[in-house]
């Protein structure tokens, strides 16, 4: 028997005319139901009938679309053009959860997938291949090579936390303005702007935010001392193992003019108020839940924790990321003055 995906576009794909990409492929397995392609609000729903589909659409640029079944958590990605594209998908049921699985199993007619695929085998060989020795250099490499396409734009962002944003702001503007308009060229856009805030001698913008007795604190009331604003949350063990260092130099410093400001990334207020608990962390807590939609967090290019940012009496960045020893020499050196 054969299925066939039966397609009707849902969103802004409905109002264009002119399609532009034909997508034709063969799926492998016993599921019958809906398949969805989407990317962001676009949405190619299908429903499969025969082992063949066909999928027609526009796209303004190369684009990282899912391809997945409605309920499950599972799916592939792949990158659609305007071409011609075959491509293979695999489905499997998923005893755990009671529904199907589809994996694009191959692709053909994408250039911008092929390139995709490419470095990835590259990035992840398999179990028997060796791995790469300078991951940072072949992420780079592809940058250079592949300037005007998105994915180049998604491997900086997925990077910058381990490379630095130094390297995320050379490798940004290696992009030409097809790759920044992509997805992931605006959020890095995003990034790299809000970088600029934590920069020393910037000036810290205050903020208010419900404390753990669901009061507002507002940083401006702590004006006048060295304040270490902390991001943590209760669920990072190497944030946890940090507090040991911060509650030495807080019992230390603090009567000499020195506070502590922590902002979790957590989202559930009971383990959040625990981990303060069970660490016994004296110091000023503040969270609004939101995990890394922290706004603070947002504002001040916090990609992973812990992370920190002193600032001065008047309010200006002295340093970030002040880790173990560094935060107690930067706070020796402030208070021997």
């Amino acid at each position: 028997m054969k299925y066939i995906f039966t397609l009707f576009l849902v969103t802004s794909f409905a109002a264009r005319s002119q399609q532009n990409f034909l997508i034709r492929g063969t799926v492998d397995g016993n599921y019958e139901g809906p398949v969805i392609l989407y990317y962001k609000k676009d949405t190619l729903r299908a429903v499969v009938k025969d082992h063949s589909f066909s999928i027609t659409g526009s796209v303004n640029r190369p684009e990282r679309y899912i391809l997945t079944i409605p309920g499950s958590a599972c799916g592939s990605m792949l990158y659609i053009e305007n071409s011609k594209i075959d491509l293979s998908i695999r489905t499997e049921y998923k005893e755990t959860t009671g529904k199907y699985c589809a994996f694009v199993q191959e692709v053909s007619g994408s250039v911008s997938d092929s390139i995709a695929r490419s470095f990835n085998k590259k990035r992840y060989p398999p179990a028997n291949m060796p791995r790469p020795a300078d991951v940072k250099q072949l992420v780079s490499d592809f940058v250079r090579q592949n300037p005007g396409f998105g994915h180049s734009a998604l491997l900086i962002y997925d990077h910058m936390t381990l490379y630095g944003p130094n390297w995320a702001k050379d490798m940004y503007a290696l992009l030409t303005p097809a790759a920044i308009e992509s997805e992931y060229g605006q959020l890095l856009h995003d990034v790299i702007r809000q970088d600029q805030n934590n920069k020393p001698g910037s000036r810290f913008a205050p903020f208010s935010m419900k404390d753990t007795s669901n009061q507002v604190f507002h940083s401006a009331s702590l004006q006048g001392k060295y304040v270490l604003y902390e991001f943590w949350a209760s669920w990072c063990g190497p944030c946890r193992k940090e507090n040991p260092t911060l509650i030495a130099n807080y019992s230390r410093f603090h009567r000499k003019g020195f506070e502590i400001v922590s902002i979790s990334l957590d989202h559930v207020r009971e383990r959040w108020t625990e981990a303060i608990r069970q660490d016994k962390l004296p110091w000023i807590h503040v969270s609004d839940l939101q995990g890394g939609n922290n706004a603070l967090g947002k504002r001040h290019f916090v990609t992973s924790i812990p992370f920190n940012i002193l600032v001065d009496p008047s309010g200006n960045i002295v340093a970030t990321s002040l880790r173990g020893d560094q935060l107690t020499r930067k706070l020796n050196s402030i208070f021997r003055k």
